[in-house]
């Protein structure tokens, strides 16, 4: 899941009793005992610059749309893309955003991506609220 979610979106996801420990992660990561980084692989590095490259000519896309757009044959699975997606807001190159739409009278949330320009401060996400 993008750093860049709000907290308030995660609760769908996972249950009360992962609510702290989700929380410590994606809202205050410096508060974590460990996380573990690696080098990206050739497949992330080959994501990361079609992210780049598909993002250039657009203010923000939604990163469902992106990934149906980037890799139509499914180059990379769905989750190693957030995964990049995520990565790529850690560095700065990019932020992940909620947002939501309306399809046939419903709402629907979904996750915009933009690309940062330089200097431009990235968006973080809200405080948790037990």
């Amino acid at each position: 899941m993008p750093h860049d979610v709000p907290c308030s979106s995660l609760w769908r996801y996972v249950g009360p009793v992962l609510r702290r420990v989700v929380c410590a992660i994606f809202c205050a990561p410096s508060k974590c005992v460990a996380q573990r980084f690696r080098t990206a692989t050739e497949e992330e590095r080959t994501a990361l610059y079609r992210v780049l490259r598909g993002l250039q000519s657009v203010f923000s896309k939604s990163t469902g749309k992106l990934y149906s757009e980037l890799f139509p044959e499914n180059e990379i699975s769905r989750d190693n893309f957030e995964e990049v997606l995520g990565a790529m807001a850690r560095a700065e190159l990019l932020t992940v955003t909620d947002a939501v739409f309306e399809k046939e009278g419903k709402q629907i949330p979904t996750a915009l991506s933009a690309l940062l320009q330089p200097g431009e401060p990235p968006i973080r996400p809200r405080q948790c609220t037990s």
